[in-house]
């Protein structure tokens, strides 16, 4: 009688866990900067290990993207539909942003900044994977903007010609700059009077214009 074939040993970890841990390394020290000695460490998995659950670092960096996502921008964003008042869920957005990107209310390990905005300048690095997750990610934040403008606009509480794709722009730009200027040490006061400054701006296009 032929004797059953062993069984591989089970998975001794959390597949979250660890990608939430990977994610931290590369939010920490970029796509470049993360190297397999730094990602074994942080997640405790060896290299083949890291290999057979994630795939290479462009894969791992993928998932580190998507739960990211899911795990902060997701959540931050529901301030922009939660709130009927524009200007009420643009403060509540960007207030909760600045906390995030200032590392406030978790530990972060010195995760400062926006993974999107961290790593944005090193798209040239990426691989397929990569490179889809981090565009897939731009692609949500302006289309959470551009919703929550359209939104505003039938509202009435934006003039009916609002550029809204600009606008959109912009206050994804500041977003963006927010997690920079966090990441170079800028105090809580200075990034609040930056998306106050910007606030004021969107609130122009509450008129029509004329001519």
């Amino acid at each position: 009688m032929a004797t059953p074939a062993k069984r591989g040993r089970p998975r001794s970890f959390d597949p979250d866990e660890v990608i939430k841990a990977a994610m931290k390394v590369f939010w920490r020290k970029g796509y470049r900067g993360a190297s397999y000695a730094d990602l074994t460490e942080a997640t405790g998995l060896n290299k083949p290990s890291l290999y057979a659950a994630f795939g290479d670092k462009d894969q791992l960096f993928a998932a580190a993207m998507r739960a990211y996502q899911a795990h902060y921008i997701d959540r931050v964003s529901t301030f922009l539909t939660t709130q009927p008042d524009l200007w009420t869920a643009l403060e509540s957005f960007f207030d909760t942003l600045i906390d995030y990107v200032l590392g406030v209310g978790e530990d972060r390990q010195n995760a400062t900044g926006c993974l999107m905005a961290n790593s944005g300048v090193e798209v040239d690095a990426f691989g397929k994977d990569a490179l889809t997750a981090f565009q897939d990610a731009r692609t949500a934040s302006l289309e959470r903007f551009r919703s929550r403008l359209t939104e505003a606009v039938k509202a009435g509480q934006l003039a009916e010609q609002t550029d809204v794709e600009t606008l959109s722009q912009y206050l994804d730009g500041q977003s963006i700059a927010l997690a920079v200027l966090a990441r170079t040490g800028a105090p809580r006061e200075g990034l609040s009077k930056v998306i106050h400054l910007a606030i004021e701006t969107v609130k122009q296009e509450k008129t029509p214009h004329t001519l």
